[in-house]
């Protein structure tokens, strides 16, 4: 998708700013950041921002320079991290953060999105993701249950890293591509472990 990031779409909800850019088209939104303004346990992100579908959240390496280490990424705060370098803790208000909803349309879940919203028990990634990339929920350290996508294609191995009581990963219905077994994430032959 071709993004217009020399304009900048910003709208605020219950409490959060999300700041946006449209696709070239004016079909796609695509939420880089936000900004939680007052202490709060739910972010709900908006399934529209001015009329257009929200497609993409986070920020990930996509605003990062081509030059930039490979190991920097940057969340849904807009704040930096290298990986190769480990992460201090975390001082916003994401530690308050017990819910995050994402949108129905949502297609890219960028890297590191939600690195460090330590509170979240849950989370439910929406069918219209097929994939999940890099650190996405990285020490999200009270997360206990994931309901992934029927239809996910990918998933890297560091998604759920250093989510110490992660317990269970279902679908709601049989994957494609994936199988749930003994509290293992494996390909649907059981040749490859995931988590």
């Amino acid at each position: 998708q071709n993004w217009n990031t020399a304009i900048e779409v910003v709208s605020t909800v219950d409490d959060v700013t999300y700041y946006a850019y449209i696709s070239s088209d004016n079909k796609e939104c695509w939420i880089h950041r936000i900004q939680i303004n007052v202490k709060t346990d739910t972010v709900h992100f908006p399934a529209q921002i001015n009329g257009v579908v929200v497609t993409k959240v986070g920020s990930g390496r996509d605003l990062i320079s081509e030059t930039a280490d490979d190991e920097l990424y940057i969340d849904i705060f807009g704040k930096e991290y290298d990986m190769g370098e480990g992460i201090a803790k975390f001082s916003d208000k994401r530690i308050f953060v017990k819910n995050v909803i994402l949108p129905e349309n949502l297609a890219d879940i960028c890297e590191a999105a939600f690195v460090g919203f330590k509170k979240i028990e849950s989370v439910i990634i929406p069918d219209s993701v097929s994939s999940i990339d890099k650190y996405t929920f990285m020490m999200c350290s009270s997360l206990k249950e994931v309901k992934l996508p029927q239809k996910l294609e990918q998933i890297e191995s560091t998604a759920f890293d250093k989510c110490k009581n992660l317990k269970k990963i279902k679908f709601e219905e049989p994957s494609d591509k994936y199988k749930v077994k003994n509290n293992m994430l494996l390909s649907k032959d059981e040749k490859t472990l995931y988590f």
